[in-house]
């Protein structure tokens, strides 16, 4: 689109038909804006890693009134062009100032109001061009690492998202390889907004504009140009949306807005008593996309071969079989908890803070309950495998199951098909298998090619037969929030053995967000997140109301709550500031390749404090009132370093004149939600507490970290240094057993605790590093040494945590 000039029209159109010819006069070909304001714009329909441009002026000796155009990305300031231009050759190429921008919508204006002609805007072709498939970095002059299934890795960092197997994220390569840039086109627009398609139709008029121009003698192959006048078709409640993609140009058609959402990363999940839901992959070479003319009625009798790679589901059972249903009345919402949604634009990623914490304004807009037809589910013979009266899948997008059926056969199963960023068919949402759909889950999983299950419930575990299926645990790690489980599944006829990954994720709430009494609830926050974070990393936008609303339109009430919907707002942000912050130690020296030195400033990790520090707003201010309390208020060392009522660690034993309050928290470790107990060095009248805290939570090792030189009222200290003095505390007598000196500043003293009234001890390792005054430790050998030593003796933080003690 583009101001444009009255008479004769220029239409805004004609600089990305594909004529780089610089005439008028001759045929309807370049632009023409208004004097004040001069302005021009496209949108490519989705972002592109944005290398270079192309600008072919206006002849006639009007390549001058390109003179102090600028030009944006997404707003983002990209070129200026000279204040003269007259000599400029007719084929003007440029770059971005800055380098490679990732952005969808490109700007030319002026920002002068004089009223000479020259300040009104004249070219005859407009060509973006992006970072070729395979190329990251300024001037896309980094080559990609081998990212899964020849995903694209991102355009600044060149981290994959997975990596095929053997190599290691984030780079996914053996060695770094540099490459020459690469780059390839990607503009183009008609009037309004151009969506870039491969259909058949507009190849056809591409090439047969090439041989017209190769006649003419104007082609020149050593570019591509794009332009072609497509425009959304609607049929029914869908649009379609095609553009060129970095993998293949191929067409993807998408639904009511013109983003699409979800690229298969392959993940799956599941909810107590509620849905499941899984992604997978649609990207296979030979496959088509659906026909848009057939997507208002989305059939789960499409192509049998079609494989997605995730699922998400439930696997608990019920131990009844139809006496599990509910009518789920009271799993309803009345208006005033039932989010029915505020309206939404797309949010840039650099207002995303302000956008997504932003005040909620209330409308009811988002559709609620059961809006499309579901006959099958509702149908008498399959009433008995729902697990809520209320939450059945709709009949144009539920999974159908295969096979040659007896005389009994259904071919029903409670699960929905959700559209994605790439392609309509990117998850599918199920309910809970009840005792008697146990089975047909199965079945689904091993007909739907599943690769990975993502379960956010408990589960029954063991090698176990549903049916025809044969399900059988292969491997278990364990880790504070999640499991990852492994199986091999089997079945009979023509469904193939496969090995399955299950992501078990355990610590969600039961009575707060994110709720699931109807089997919605997680299921909608865990596909909304991962349909957000795609929509960020390659529109740097997200839109939260949009996003929950396609997913209703293809399972009811998904993302059921205004917490709910609050949450995923919440944590939508937290992953847009802190993804693609992890480093793989194996690519540590990649990401690092010079010295760190803590004074001195460091790019990339000076970015990622920042954005660390913006993770405040994402925090809930929690009430420390225990700490407050006038009985504990001189327990505490720091009165500004308080703990929170909801981490605080009770002191569980009894002695006469002291309460259970300690100033202590709970610290999450990689294998134990509460693996460690972070607590403050005590003053001379709680010495006796941490002791009540090492016998109250069977704690092996002790960490202290601090140093020598405080004053004696500070450096209280609570366990013996000489063999000869042991130091009584309370009912706790407590004597050094033996000490070993394993660095400058670090000491091993191992401990034994004993409690008056019994026979039995206890031995702790208490490790000592004394080297740590100011800001920073003094030695970083000796902290690497304590590190190791600390994982060494916390063997298992679930049942013995470790206790880390500093100022």
């Amino acid at each position: 689109m583009s101001s444009q000039w009255d008479e004769p029209v220029h239409p805004a159109g004609w600089a990305v038909n594909g004529d780089r010819g610089a005439f008028y006069d001759s045929h309807e070909n370049c632009i023409h804006t208004l004097l004040n304001p001069g302005w021009w714009q496209v949108d490519l329909g989705r972002p592109y890693p944005l290398h270079s441009f192309t600008v072919w002026a206006r002849d006639n000796g009007l390549v001058r009134r390109m003179a102090d155009c600028v030009i944006t990305v997404d707003g983002k300031f990209c070129y200026r062009f000279p204040e003269d231009t007259s000599d400029f050759p007719l084929r003007i190429d440029f770059n971005c100032t800055s380098g490679v921008i990732n952005g969808s919508v490109v700007k030319v204006y002026k920002d002068s109001t004089a009223e000479d002609m020259d300040f009104v805007i004249n070219f005859c072709e407009f060509e973006a061009w992006k970072c070729e498939g395979g190329t990251y970095g300024e001037n896309c002059g980094e080559t990609c690492g081998t990212c899964y299934d020849g995903a694209p890795c991102h355009h600044v960092t060149g981290h994959c998202q997975k990596c095929e197997k053997s190599l290691e994220l984030p780079f996914c390569r053996a060695e770094p390889v540099i490459s020459q840039a690469n780059v390839g086109i990607v503009a183009g627009a008609a009037v309004g907004v151009l969506i870039l398609s491969i259909l058949a139709g507009v190849l056809a008029l591409y090439i047969k504009k090439i041989r017209q121009r190769r006649r003419a003698g104007e082609y020149q192959p050593e570019t591509a140009v794009l332009g072609a006048d497509v425009v959304c078709t609607r049929h029914i409640d869908y649009d379609n949306h095609g553009y060129s993609n970095n993998g293949g140009d191929k067409k993807h058609v998408l639904g009511e807005d013109l983003h699409p959402e979800i690229k298969p990363n392959g993940t799956a999940h599941t909810t107590t008593n509620g849905d499941a839901f899984w992604h997978g992959s649609d990207s296979d070479e030979g496959k088509q996309s659906p026909d848009p003319l057939q997507l208002s009625s989305l059939s789960s009798n499409g192509d049998d071969n079609e494989e997605l790679d995730t699922v998400m589901s439930l696997l608990e059972v019920d131990s009844d079989t139809g006496e599990g249903r509910e009518t789920a009345e009271n799993e309803a919402h009345d208006g005033s908890d039932v989010y029915m949604t505020p309206e939404a634009a797309g949010l840039r990623l650099d207002s995303i803070p302000q956008s997504l914490l932003g005040k909620l304004r209330g409308s009811e807009k988002l559709p609620f309950g059961l809006q499309k037809e579901h006959d099958c589910g509702s149908k008498e013979e399959n009433q008995h495998s729902n697990r809520f009266d209320s939450i059945i899948p709709y009949d144009a997008t539920r999974v159908v199951l295969h096979g040659d059926p007896p005389s009994d056969f259904s071919d029903y199963i409670n699960a929905s098909y959700i559209r994605g960023y790439w392609s309509w068919k990117t998850y599918i949402a199920t309910q809970g298998p009840m005792a008697n759909t146990v089975e047909e889950f199965w079945k689904m999983v091993l007909q739907e090619r599943v690769t990975q299950i993502v379960m956010l419930t408990n589960v029954q575990e063991g090698d176990k037969t549903y049916g025809s299926v044969q399900v059988t645990t292969v491997d278990v790690q364990k880790r504070a929030d999640y499991f990852i489980r492994t199986f091999d599944i089997s079945g009979s006829g023509s469904y193939s053995s496969r090995q399955v990954t299950q992501y078990h994720y355990v610590t969600w709430p039961v009575h707060s967000v994110p709720n699931v009494t109807a089997g919605v609830g997680r299921t909608g926050l865990f596909i909304g997140l991962d349909i957000a974070m795609n929509h960020a990393e390659n529109e740097s936008q997200v839109d939260i109301f949009h996003i929950v609303e396609r997913m209703r339109e293809d399972r009811c009430n998904m993302v059921q709550t205004k917490a709910q919907y609050r949450f995923l707002h919440m944590v939508a942000l937290e992953a847009c500031i802190s993804r693609a912050t992890r480093v793989p130690l194996v690519g540590f020296d990649t990401f690092f390749p010079t010295h760190i030195d803590p004074a001195q400033s460091n790019q990339k990790i000076d970015a990622e404090f920042e954005m660390l520090t913006q993770t405040k707003v994402l925090m809930r201010k929690h009430p420390h009132t225990e700490a407050l309390k006038e009985e504990n208020i001189d327990k505490n060392r720091n009165h500004e370093v308080l703990p929170a009522d909801r981490h605080l660690v009770s002191l569980t034993d009894d002695i006469k004149g002291r309460n259970q309050y300690i100033n202590a928290v709970f610290v999450k470790t990689l294998f134990a939600n509460r693996g460690c107990i972070l607590t403050q060095l005590p003053l001379p009248h709680t010495l006796i507490d941490i002791w009540r805290l090492v016998t109250g939570y069977d704690v092996n090792t002790i960490v202290s970290l601090g140093s020598e030189v405080l004053g004696p009222e500070k450096n209280c200290c609570y366990w013996p240094r000489e063999q000869k003095h042991p130091m009584k505390f309370g009912p706790f007598a407590v004597t050094l057993l033996s000490k070993e000196q394993l660095g400058e500043h670090l000491t091993s003293y191992s401990i034994q605790l004993k409690s008056k009234g019994t026979s039995k001890s206890r031995e702790v390792t208490l490790l000592h590093y004394s080297g740590w005054s100011g800001e920073l430790p003094a030695s970083t050998p000796d902290v690497i040494s304590l590190v190791d030593m600390m994982t060494s003796q916390s063997m298992d933080e679930e049942k013995h945590p470790v206790v880390v003690q500093c100022m």
